[in-house]
């Protein structure tokens, strides 16, 4: 019994964590201490840029190429559509995600709407 109530208050405090990550964004500036973390991230839109081949980008902090992270987006169509992704340009946003290294540049890769928010 005792091993039953240890796992159930282990999951619910996993269930929690999402949460509160979500609750208490990290600055975009302190993005690069947090590569390889699932964390979410408040900055500023400076970019919206949609490529030909349905990739688009969310620059948040600069526009490229001095953007402090962006949100990456393989096939605009499978996760929205333009006028979802043009509506964050110069909106302060919550952008959720595993912060990943592309080309020396930190990134999230955004595979559904819930990752993107504004902040209110």
């Amino acid at each position: 019994m005792t091993k039953f109530i240890s796992w159930s208050v282990a999951l619910c405090l996993l269930t929690i964590v999402p949460n509160i990550q979500a609750a208490n964004p990290i600055p975009v500036v302190a993005a690069a201490a947090h590569v390889g973390q699932t964390v979410t991230i408040q900055g500023k839109v400076a970019e919206v840029k949609i490529l030909k081949n349905d990739e688009a980008f969310l620059r948040v902090g600069a526009p490229y190429p001095r953007q402090l992270i962006t949100g990456y987006i393989a096939a605009l169509k499978t996760v929205a559509d333009e006028s979802w992704l043009n509506g964050f340009n110069g909106q302060t946003v919550n952008l959720h995600g595993k912060i990943d290294l592309y080309r020396g540049k930190l990134e999230i890769k955004i595979t559904s709407r819930d990752q993107v928010s504004i902040v209110r």
